[in-house]
């Protein structure tokens, strides 16, 4: 057996069960004196029955033990008589105020859970919203969908099994003490058998642990296939690949399913298991005990069904123990998810003021992911208020990581982004980002209408607001003349508008918050010759107002740029106008400009 299996104890789970709900501590222990109080009702209740099976018998199997005789003391001295319809009662009574409390048990369950459950996702939500680009650029497809609306969920299940496994603890306890009170012997001896049967059943709690932990992995595994394949099926389609891609998934989905299977039938030969075993337990007690003097045959039977319950209890505990093992994987990977993405959470700087009258630029800027060799090597360059500027270079020249920067996701190595000679450090990202606006390449449009895709989740947008800014993107009269206007349903990804289209209702949301730059990320790279020309007359309008930075391969999409900054291998090869650079007949921009 592996070194793990050996050292593993199912109080591991338990204890970071109780650490995680440390918050809610308070609400399980409320929960499982609720669980008591329901097994105290029950027990009494039915001991009560052992002084009514005396009286019906007149007292020929009557046998004297602690709580009987405190019932009848208590009866005594309340001076309600002793008989079958006042002790028949008082069983009815003790049952119903069980029933009672079950329900107020059920309904805190529920609502505790479910307030849990809500919380964790907005906590996990809010915190991986919050993190670095850095930390979203590592993430799989799907992984972080799957994190939240599956595993959270477990961990909505380990909080209320571990309600329950406290609730079933004590009311065990709670049985033991009243059985004891009538046969201590029975109940020592059943005891006994328990903890042997739970000791027997430890190994199953440890390969079920295993299992699913195995199973809590591939569902990532599972998810970021069929994330990745159907965002990309057009071109798998295209390929003919979407059979070969779909035999993958189903070596995904067996592999699932059999894990899953596993995990149920570990779990359920516990179960299975310990229902004959207790019968076969019950029949040797009665054999031994019938032949004793003094048998009482109503008090074994009370001792039985109070046996009977600890069965159950222990039963339950073994199936509970499964599946704090079981979902304890998953909140495992809850919890590191959210420590993970608050070790990644974006430092939102400074609250120093936006005052853009100068320049914008970078000073000695070099740029590594972490260890690795630089992508940018000291970047200086400055963009003035005012100005159009065009960055070109290669694939893999660098021109992404520098959008990135000017976009403070990602944060320089070495030196700084300057903003009329301060450092842009010390502004914070929320105000940053409100003042330059960003376009990219892949737009990103939500499954709504054109009105709230330009609003996108910013209610102090005003439709007059909206309105303006499509006109500014030239993108009103081809509104208009769709039969619901604004109105008009984008479809998912905007699938139900042009390419053209999509990349001006981009502009019009980026214009519709007044930004001072606008930052275009090979945004016309995707357009027809029509759209891109449609495109650019925009950008000439718009150069007129704001600053503006355009990435692109496509030399014709910055030829009439103010400057052009070509960059290769992450640095900064050639600047100037593109008149000057067209002029040097070794420049990379004339090289260029006659192979297209």
């Amino acid at each position: 057996m592996k070194r793990s299996a050996k050292t593993y104890s199912y109080l591991h789970d338990l204890v970071f069960a109780w650490r995680v709900y440390k918050a809610q501590r308070i609400k399980i222990i409320a929960l499982a004196m609720l669980g008591s109080f329901k097994a105290l009702f029950e027990g009494i209740g039915v001991t009560a029955l052992i002084p009514i099976f005396a009286l019906l018998t007149e007292g020929q199997t009557s046998q004297s033990n602690a709580l009987t005789d405190t019932i009848i003391q208590t009866f005594q001295a309340l001076h309600i008589p002793i008989d079958i319809a006042s002790l028949l009662l008082f069983v009815v009574t003790l049952f119903i105020l069980k029933f009672i409390v079950v329900t107020v048990a059920q309904y805190m369950t529920v609502t505790i859970t479910s307030t849990f459950e809500e919380q964790t996702r907005k906590s996990l939500f809010r915190g991986v919203a919050a993190a670095s680009w850095p930390y979203h650029m590592k993430q799989k497809i799907g992984h972080i969908e799957n994190t939240l609306m599956n595993d959270v969920r477990y961990a909505w299940i380990l909080f209320n099994k571990l309600a329950v496994l406290l609730t079933t603890i004590a009311s065990l306890i709670i049985y033991a003490v009243i059985a004891l009170s009538i046969s201590a012997d029975i109940t020592v001896a059943t005891l006994l058998f328990g903890v042997v049967i739970f000791a027997l059943f430890k190994p199953l709690i440890v390969r079920t642990r295993a299992a699913a932990t195995k199973t809590a992995s591939y569902n990532k595994s599972v998810a970021h296939h069929v994330n990745q394949y159907l965002s990309g099926m057009k071109t798998a389609k295209a390929m003919n690949a979407a059979d070969r891609i779909a035999d993958v998934a189903n070596g995904y989905f067996r592999k699932l399913k059999n894990l899953r299977v596993r995990v149920f039938i570990l779990r359920y030969i516990s179960t299975a298991t310990l229902q004959p075993l207790s019968l076969l337990y019950i029949i040797g007690l009665f054999w031994i005990f019938q032949s004793r003097p003094g048998f009482d045959i109503a008090a074994f039977g009370v001792v039985m069904f109070l046996i009977n319950r600890m069965f159950l209890f222990f039963t339950q505990g073994q199936g509970l123990v499964h599946s704090v093992s079981e979902a304890v994987a998953y909140v495992r990977h809850v919890e590191r998810t959210q420590r993970e993405a608050d070790a990644h959470r974006e430092d939102v700087g400074e609250d120093a003021s936006w005052t853009f009258t100068e320049t914008l630029g970078f000073q000695d800027v070099t740029f590594a992911y972490n260890t690795d060799e630089p992508i940018l090597h000291d970047i200086n360059f400055t963009i003035k208020k005012g100005e159009t500027v065009g960055v070109i270079g290669p694939s893999g020249s660098g021109k992404t990581t520098l959008v990135d920067l000017l976009l403070r996701l990602l944060t320089p190595t070495q030196g700084h982004l300057q903003l009329d000679g301060n450092d842009a450090a010390d502004i914070s990202l929320r105000l940053w980002r409100d003042r330059i606006g960003y376009v990219s390449q892949d737009v990103f449009l939500t499954h709504d209408t054109i009105r709230e895709n330009i609003r996108f989740y910013d209610e102090n947008i005003t439709d007059d607001m909206i309105e303006q800014a499509a006109k500014q993107a030239n993108i009103w009269d081809t509104i208009q003349s769709f039969p619901a206007g604004f109105e008009t349903q984008v479809g998912d990804r905007g699938v139900r508008l042009s390419g053209g289209q999509r990349q001006r209702i981009a502009i019009a949301r980026v214009l519709a918050r007044q930004p001072d730059v606008l930052l275009l990320d090979e945004a016309t790279s995707a357009l027809d010759n029509q759209s891109e020309k449609i495109f650019q007359d925009v950008i000439a309008e718009l150069g007129k107002e704001l600053t503006i930075v355009m990435i692109a391969h496509r030399l014709r999409t910055v030829q009439d740029c103010d400057r052009i900054v070509v960059m290769d291998d992450g640095r900064i090869v050639e600047e100037g106008t593109p008149d000057d650079l067209l002029a040097d007949t070794t420049s990379y921009f004339y090289s260029m400009s006659h192979l297209t």
